[in-house]
């Protein structure tokens, strides 16, 4: 022990933030990639219950502060959007992340930036990245980039935005709140 603070072990960690702190994300739910990751992993969901998904804003809000009027302002954001097909078509890396890349990407940034033009004070991964990367991720270890090469086969996928999800965490994992439909006119 040095300086009087105990070691905790990271998972531990982790879950004490997931109670002290709970957080949000919304996503774009991609169901045509669960085919994918079932063939490529033996399940369709990743740990703590997120569907195979493109990332829009992560963290959000804190999970407590989120209530009747952010929804109401999330459904009337994402409503105005347009649905948009994209497919996923090679396989992308992140350090320690094995990855699908959608085509277009344009329409994910576009929705990235209708939430921070709506909700200022939240940047894409906190702002830790100097570039937004739209991604399906298929795997967060360094493992798994082994099997990268099995994921070919099963590309392209066609795939069909429709709308946005917002998830909470709680120390039980990530459960689906709502459902933004995507409405808007192109």
């Amino acid at each position: 022990m040095r300086s009087g603070v105990l070691s905790v072990p990271a998972n531990l960690l982790g879950a004490a933030m997931r109670i002290v702190r709970p957080a949000s994300i919304l996503l774009v739910p991609v169901p045509e990639a669960a085919t994918a990751l079932r063939a490529w992993r033996g399940t369709s969901v990743h740990p703590g219950g997120v569907p195979a998904h493109v990332t829009v804003m992560y963290p959000f809000l804190p999970a407590h502060s989120i209530d009747g009027l952010v929804e109401a302002e999330l459904a009337r954001v994402i409503a105005s959007v347009p649905p948009f097909g994209f497919r996923l078509t090679e396989v992308g890396r992140f350090p320690g992340v094995l990855y699908l890349r959608p085509v277009p990407a344009e329409p994910f940034g576009d929705l990235v930036d209708l939430v921070m033009r709506h909700w200022p004070a939240y940047q894409p991964y906190g702002g830790q990245y100097p570039e937004f990367v739209p991604h399906v991720t298929m795997a967060e270890d360094e493992t798994a980039h082994r099997d990268a090469e099995r994921l070919k086969p099963l590309l392209p996928i066609t795939c069909q935005a429709r709308q946005v999800s917002l998830m909470t965490e709680s120390a039980r994992g990530w459960r689906t709140r709502n459902c933004f439909p995507l409405y808007g006119t192109a």
